[in-house]
């Protein structure tokens, strides 16, 4: 029998955090693809009718955020995320995190913002809602100041 004090078993908590473990792995991979335009990966982080919305992006499917994760593959390199928070119950999660990295190659935003690269380093502080259906993200929000990205890449607006 589990040794059991006023609380879940150690065997429920240890699940518990195995658990936990493989939705920080999937939050965390899923944010790298869409940080970096890595698409190799969604089939397994995204389901198909994925709706998705950001400050600098809106999608309604998986291969809408193809294509939009197309647009900005190699824009940023040295990439490092960091996760602070995951909270939330069941299916529906918060993430606060941030990203920080160099802007190193081209990056067309919302079909007509096109950033060339300036090697400038950028930091971005994030919030994101996410809800997960079968172990793979479903719906996601993610909010932050777009003015503050466009501002620390260029220093002035996006060529259009």
């Amino acid at each position: 029998m589990p040794w059991r004090r006023g609380g879940p078993t150690l065997a429920l908590m240890a699940e518990e955090r195995g658990q936990a473990d493989a939705i920080g792995r999937l939050v965390g991979a899923a944010l790298r693809a869409i940080i970096t335009g890595e698409d190799d990966v969604l089939e397994y982080l995204f389901t198909d009718d994925v709706s998705g919305q950001s400050p600098n992006m809106y999608v309604l499917d998986r291969d809408e955020l193809a294509h939009q994760l197309a647009d900005r593959r190699g824009a940023l390199t040295d990439v490092v995320i960091t996760v602070d928070e995951i909270g939330g119950t069941g299916p529906d999660l918060v993430v606060r995190w941030s990203f920080s990295g160099t802007h190193s190659g081209t990056a067309l935003l919302n079909e007509d913002e096109f950033f060339e690269p300036t090697g400038r380093q950028l930091h971005l502080d994030v919030v994101s809602e996410l809800l997960m259906r079968d172990g793979r993200i479903c719906a996601f929000r993610s909010r932050y100041d777009d003015a503050d990205l466009a501002g620390q890449s260029l220093g002035s607006r996006p060529r259009s």
